[in-house]
């Protein structure tokens, strides 16, 4: 075999495939098209004179040789990676990188600003742009290398993707200051009576508040439901409803409107925001230092024994 005529390209595809085992999955990890994952397989076929990967009722298996070859492909291209990353020393004061991440609406509000503020205190060259990533993408995002960063909430995600504890947030009500009925204290009596605004994302399955609404048969009287993150606190401060938002969501209102932040009168189960990026950039020097900035902002706001995770399990 000679191995000048080998696109390495074709043992990424292939590692991917093995993976994902799917065809298709891996032209949506990778971010290609399908045609372009069965052209490299078949082209992977004849270098290797083996099918590689036979198709099943439950996807791609690989083939003896498949499997026998696998580990090595793992160790060649990650030897490749810190060959590459050796000679990555970043230089933020003098880098004209441009990252694009993304964050949920939670972490825009109270990581970001002070994210652009770093960036402008000696690393006038950096530029940040963020792109809407929901949850479902987000393997695909990182994998494809469409994001370098992802700030999310707990999503199931495979090995390759790392993470790490960024917030453990407790629930708080919120209401405008001068209430008229509500002052330094809100009792279940009159969280039941007043009218509630509510975030979309607190009506669905997976919501803390939702569960802890039921489990607890507490009457919400909701009067309006959006995702706009930047509309309801308006809206909050010209009537007198409440709000219940996360801590980190509630203090970066608080610095900008005049509101009170009080305890609600149950136990709501804390809500985790978690930092993810793909296994290729866990020693990019630039990956680790934007995640080393966005873990410096958040420590405040971490648990003292937050780390990252090493089971792949959503919490």
């Amino acid at each position: 075999m000679n191995i000048s005529n080998i696109d390495l390209n074709l043992f990424k595809i292939f590692d991917v495939i093995y993976r994902e085992g799917s065809i298709t999955k891996a032209a949506e990890t990778l971010g290609i098209t399908q045609p372009a994952v069965s052209n490299s397989l078949s082209r992977l076929r004849a270098l290797f004179d083996d099918e590689l990967f036979t198709r099943t009722n439950k996807g791609m298996r690989p083939t003896s040789l498949a499997q026998n070859i696998q580990p090595s492909v793992v160790s060649a291209l990650q030897l490749l990676r810190s060959s590459v990353n050796e000679g990555d020393a970043f230089q933020p004061e003098t880098s004209n990188a441009t990252f694009n991440v993304s964050m949920n609406a939670v972490a825009q509000v109270s990581i970001m600003p002070k994210l652009i503020l770093r960036l402008q205190s000696g690393t006038a060259n950096i530029k940040l742009s963020t792109q809407t990533v929901f949850c479902r993408d987000l393997v695909k995002a990182l994998s494809s290398e469409a994001v370098s960063l992802v700030v999310n909430y707990a999503v199931p995600t495979p090995a390759y993707i790392k993470r790490e504890l960024l917030f453990n947030d407790d629930y708080v009500c919120i209401v405008r200051a001068g209430h008229p009925r509500i002052k330094d204290k809100l009792t279940l009596k009159t969280f039941e009576a007043e009218k509630h605004l509510l975030l979309s994302e607190e009506t669905q399955e997976s919501s803390n508040l939702r569960a802890a609404l039921a489990e607890n048969n507490i009457t919400q009287q909701t009067v309006f439901t959006g995702n706009e993150y930047v509309a309801l606190p308006a809206i909050l401060m010209t009537s007198d409803a409440i709000m219940t938002v996360t801590r980190t969501l509630a203090n970066a209102i608080k610095n900008y409107l005049d509101i009170l932040v009080l305890k609600p009168p149950f136990d709501i189960p804390s809500k985790k925001t978690f930092l993810y990026w793909h296994e290729n950039e866990d020693q990019t020097g630039a990956n680790k230092w934007l995640r080393d900035q966005i873990f410096q902002i958040a420590k405040p706001q971490k648990l003292p024994d937050s780390r990252r995770e090493a089971e792949r399990a959503v919490s």
